[in-house]
């Protein structure tokens, strides 16, 4: 026959033949063919460390400003308010309070009562026996003045006793101009009978007025403003 025949590798066998004790033995040494596995992914290998049990290190200098642990505070012989005691606390508080306020708007009419307390004083206590008689003159002037007395415009001593009315007004007014006008000074007594009359006349007006018009008078800032010794040089006698 002419026909052709075509044969390939996958066509032809071989095998091979091993000579043992019991004779001849075939062996093949080609395998079956066998469907290769998909390839799997690669997937990095972990590596577990072992376990120490190796403690922290100790701070043998810990922070000073480590605040310490807040201490529990007993309250079980802690006694309960004393409601008298809580009153009389209230009580005080208002009271304080209430005397500041006072204080705070008496201020004004204690520094009057200051201002004319200090004046007398050094009128009174004045280095020689005319200018306390003059000076005396001048509280009781000043004194007529703040119980509402007002003196003519240029007045004199006389004539501002005038105003005033009464005996006494007018010879307290003659013994000051005898004062300042007579050529012989007078004496430390005559200055304290001054003086003393000058504290009896205060007192009469005092008594003419009712008790408000009293603590008006006392405080009254007309006196601060009134000036006898203008008065004074306008008489020529």
């Amino acid at each position: 026959s002419s026909a052709t025949v075509t044969l390939t590798g996958a066509d032809i066998s071989a095998w091979i033949e091993v000579q043992t004790t019991d004779g001849w033995v075939t062996v093949d040494p080609t395998p079956p063919v066998r469907p290769v596995p998909p390839k799997q992914p690669e997937q990095p290998t972990e590596i577990s460390r072992p376990q120490t049990n190796v403690q922290p290190p100790v701070d043998e200098n810990p922070q000073q400003n480590d605040e310490p642990p807040q201490a529990q505070v007993d309250t079980t012989d802690q006694q309960p308010p004393n409601p008298l005691v809580e009153t009389l606390l209230a009580i005080l508080v208002v009271v304080g309070w209430t005397l500041l306020i006072l204080a705070v708007l008496a201020a004004p009419f204690l520094a009057v009562l200051a201002a004319k307390w200090r004046r007398r004083a050094l009128r009174r206590s004045a280095s020689t026996a005319s200018e306390r008689i003059v000076g005396g003159w001048r509280e009781f002037a000043d004194a007529a003045v703040d119980h509402g007395y007002d003196p003519p415009p240029a007045a004199t001593r006389v004539e501002f006793a005038q105003t005033i009315g009464g005996t006494r007004a007018a010879a307290l007014a003659k013994v000051a101009d005898r004062a300042v006008y007579s050529p012989t000074a007078p004496t430390p007594e005559e200055a304290d009978s001054v003086w003393k009359a000058v504290d009896e006349l205060r007192g009469q007006l005092d008594r003419r007025d009712t008790r408000w018009k009293r603590v008006l008078a006392a405080v009254s800032l007309r006196s601060l403003g009134y000036r006898g010794g203008r008065r004074e040089r306008r008489d020529g006698r």
